[in-house]
């Protein structure tokens, strides 16, 4: 196992701490919002053509806009894409030209929509934080084998802060259909943290630009030991794969003794005799 932490609290310490709990993994299901469009709304479209009634429901509190989300799909991190609207005989549709979901504030439902691919239900577990608007940088391909180092060029060339390998992977999270990588030196397996991709490995491989002030463990053991933390502001990865809160049990070590339970405890009545003086 592969664990990797994200620990919000600016420089491996708890000082310094600018992130509100809010904004940090927010757990939402896949609802169904049929009952809740009006024909004047934009739809999404299933590839069959049907109409796509599941969504995912967001706080905007949280997430104010296009590009200001991280999110993962039972575990899964997607890729955020760009969203037009078309009018086909007088029908509003909502058309995906990238990435695998987008953020609709548009309709006044305020839901994640999905790609027509990803076949949601109410099953599914959508994990979203709060992230600084940034769009994704994104190579696909079906036929040809993914290029780390043709990604790095394209994000360069879009934020002129990757020019060299350590740039790109020290300011950019990286993911390989879906799945957070890392980079090292090591000329055998280049890739770390993930099984190493294999010669022809096809799909997606996007950037996404790290959170500000983050300090990031990896691991090969489930606990982390040495630095600071605050409750909330963490994030797990295991192979890759974002763990939902509910799968994480952060404790403050410390503790030089067993805690024995079940004792009865007997508080007597205490009575304490304050005098105030007050000079006039």
């Amino acid at each position: 196992m592969n664990f990797n932490y994200v620990l919000t609290t600016g420089d491996g310490s708890v000082t310094g701490n600018f992130l509100n709990f809010l904004e940090k993994n927010r757990k939402s299901s896949i609802v169904g919002y049929e009952s809740y469009i009006r024909p004047e709304y934009p739809f999404v479209v299933n590839q069959d053509g049907s109409l796509k009634f599941e969504a995912s429901s967001l706080d905007l509190n949280i997430v104010t806009g296009d590009h200001s989300s991280l999110l993962s799909l039972n575990s899964q991190t997607l890729l955020e894409g760009e969203e037009e609207v078309t009018d086909e005989g007088g029908m509003l549709y909502y058309d995906l030209a990238s990435g695998e979901y987008f953020v609709d504030t548009v309709s006044g439902q305020n839901v994640f929509h999905f790609t027509p691919e990803l076949d949601v239900t109410n099953e599914d577990i959508v994990n979203y934080d709060k992230r600084d608007f940034a769009t994704g940088i994104l190579i696909y391909s079906t036929t040809n084998p993914l290029n780390h180092n043709a990604l790095r060029v394209k994000v360069h060339s879009a934020y002129s802060n990757a020019a060299t390998e350590q740039d790109f992977w020290t300011n950019y999270d990286v993911f390989l259909n879906g799945q957070k990588i890392k980079y090292t030196e090591d000329p055998v397996a280049e890739f770390t943290g993930v099984e190493v991709p294999a010669y022809g490995t096809t799909g997606n491989l996007f950037a996404i630009p790290k959170k500000d002030r983050i300090y990031e463990v990896y691991s090969d053991e489930p606990d982390l030991f040495g630095s600071g933390f605050i409750e909330g502001h963490c994030d797990l990865y295991l192979n890759g794969m974002e763990q939902i809160t509910d799968d994480i049990l952060e404790l403050h070590t410390g503790v030089h003794k067993m805690i024995r339970t079940g004792i009865q405890v007997f508080i007597d009545n205490i009575i304490i005799s304050q005098e105030d003086i007050y000079n006039l």
